[in-house]
């Protein structure tokens, strides 16, 4: 009878301890640190490298003592947080995403001018944050964007998923980048997965309303962003045309399905200098009538900001807009296609490259690159078949280095 007493206490004292270890989440302690990966772009080689680092001096995001962060933060489990996080100038912020875990923020950060939020995950990456208001008192005011980039925000690791300005919530900034007339400063994105997307007038990656680009590059990493009112990734819905759009590397999808282009300007301006050297991009804006191009301005715009492809596998596909050039009633000038491989494709009357339908091109330059640039008319509108004569615009140079293949339907 002992014996059984004291098998059913051991198995009691046991059971508690389970039930102690599946109640409280788990912690990692800062005696044994917290391993991260951080990526760093090597511009000899052009390719992203990967250092495994530890951090023993660190808070758990969910213990932090105030809103206003500074220092080094670790996301170890579930968590919600239904407040606003703020990055002071001050005091650099960086965030460590175990995988596994995720933090549900819909208030989302803001980043101050001259402050820096980096995001760093682990070796699988499945660490994540999620930013999706979906009713007003869960967003951060519709002057706002979700993350707001006054400075800089660092992305190399872990899992982005920030959808902002559904209508119910009606936001007016950037998922990612501007605020309303605020100029965004850098967005960095080395590695991880960032998916933005938004429903109103702000950029998915960029500007928000009546705001310019800022300066965003990918070198690495999966981005899908998709716009509405705004591009994808540019410039904000009548913002500025500054800033510029540099992708080194990593997979970017860009969608747009309106009068904005899905990388560049927004509808009636010209958007920011879009510089691609590596990686894979595919952009796509198939709005139909009067739409901005997929690489390029918006609708009505006055011309074209440089554009400049000089490496990597770029896929383009509009409508009624240049695939890489101008949108719809737009010019294009000032495209030099030197390098990678471009399959450029246009329906509804705009250029595989130059002008959108309605539009003139002049300035392509094509030296190295490998270029597949077709145009095909909707059979039903006669308007369109005329304007297909406009299907490449001029091309200024073109040397026997690369391949050009062009067609009309």
């Amino acid at each position: 009878m002992k014996f059984i007493k004291k098998s059913v206490s051991i198995l009691l004292v046991m059971t508690m301890i389970v039930s102690l270890f599946t109640i409280i989440p788990f912690e990692v302690g800062a005696a044994s640190g917290v391993q991260y990966i951080e990526r760093s772009w090597d511009s000899s080689d052009k390719k992203v490298i990967e250092t495994v680092k530890t951090c023993t001096d660190y808070t758990n995001l969910a213990n932090r003592s105030s809103d206003h962060l500074e220092g080094w933060y670790v996301v170890s489990y579930n968590m919600a947080i239904n407040s606003r996080l703020y990055v002071n100038a001050s005091h650099p912020v960086n965030i460590i995403l175990c995988d596994g875990a995720t933090l549900t923020c819909p208030k989302g950060f803001e980043i101050a001018r001259r402050a820096t939020l980096s995001i760093y995950g682990q070796s699988g990456g499945s660490g994540q944050i999620v930013t999706k208001p979906n009713k007003e008192e869960d967003s951060p005011g519709n002057s706002h964007a979700l993350i707001e980039v006054g400075g800089r925000f660092n992305v190399y690791g872990g899992t982005l998923d920030v959808e902002c300005g559904t209508r119910l919530t009606s936001l007016r900034g950037a998922a990612i980048g501007g605020a309303i007339n605020q100029t965004p400063g850098t967005i960095s994105i080395y590695g991880g997965t960032v998916n933005a997307k938004t429903h109103f007038r702000g950029a998915a990656i960029g500007g928000g309303y009546y705001d310019e680009a800022g300066t965003i590059r990918i070198y690495g990493g999966t981005v899908t962003a998709e716009g509405s009112d705004a591009g994808a990734i540019g410039n904000g819905l009548e913002g500025d045309s500054d800033g510029s759009i540099e992708i080194y590397g990593g997979t970017v999808t860009a969608k747009s399905n309106n009068f904005s282009a899905a990388i560049g300007g927004a509808d009636g301006t010209d958007g920011p200098a879009v510089t691609i050297s590596g990686g894979t991009v595919k952009a796509t804006n198939v709005h139909g009538p009067s739409s901005g191009a997929a690489i390029g301005s918006g609708r009505g715009a006055n011309r074209t900001n440089p554009i400049r492809i000089t490496g990597g596998t770029v896929t383009a596909l509009s409508t009624d807009s240049a695939a890489i050039g101008a949108g719809c009633e737009a010019s294009a000038s000032n495209i030099d296609l030197s390098g990678g491989v471009i399959v450029a494709t246009a329906f509804g009357g705009g250029a595989g490259i130059g002008g959108g339908a309605k539009g003139n091109a002049d300035s392509v330059t094509i030296s190295g690159a490998t270029v597949n640039a077709s145009s095909c008319a909707y059979l039903s509108s006669s308007d369109f078949v005329n304007a297909i004569d406009k299907w490449i615009g001029t091309i200024s140079y073109y040397s026997p280095g690369g391949e050009c293949r062009l067609r009309r339907y």
